[in-house]
């Protein structure tokens, strides 16, 4: 007997859309808003605790920082996770994280802002891979549905 298949899942980031130039632009965005030195530290965050959370076995050549880095934020970040309301790599603890590896006084409504702020400008400048776009035509058209998923 053949198996039909009626559903495809996938996630989204890096293979149906282009999160790296989302990210930059997104970044960007931060910068204008919220400043330069801001936006650095927020994409060091990101990108650190990114690369940090894909490490399997020992190698930390991938990881900006390595894993001291990763682990200082890691133990930084502690507190606002055991809250149970964000996972690690939110851009809403994110902008925690960097009010506090700046100095600046932890406001959390407005790192609830900031963070709600990247992720409109990714939602608005979304980039689909052309070929992802493609697929997922090919699929429809099979009669396949097609279904996003997240990690976490």
């Amino acid at each position: 007997m053949q198996k039909t298949i009626t559903d495809v899942f996938s996630d989204l980031d890096y293979t149906i859309v282009d999160f790296n130039t989302a990210h930059s632009q997104a970044i960007a965005a931060v910068a204008k808003t919220y400043g330069d030195t801001f936006a650095r530290t927020f994409d060091g965050w990101f990108q650190t605790t990114l690369e940090g959370r894909r490490i399997r076995g020992d190698d930390w050549s991938t990881v900006p920082g390595g894993k001291v880095r990763f682990e200082a934020i890691a133990k930084a970040i502690h507190a606002e996770l055991g809250s149970g309301k964000y996972l690690p790599w939110s851009r809403q603890l994110g902008a925690v994280y960097v009010q506090e590896a700046l100095s600046l006084p932890v406001n959390r409504q407005e790192a609830e802002a900031i963070g709600n702020f990247y992720w409109k400008f990714m939602a608005e400048n979304v980039v689909v891979y052309p070929e992802a776009r493609a697929f997922i035509q090919r699929l429809h058209a099979a009669g396949i549905h097609f279904h996003f998923y997240r990690f976490g």
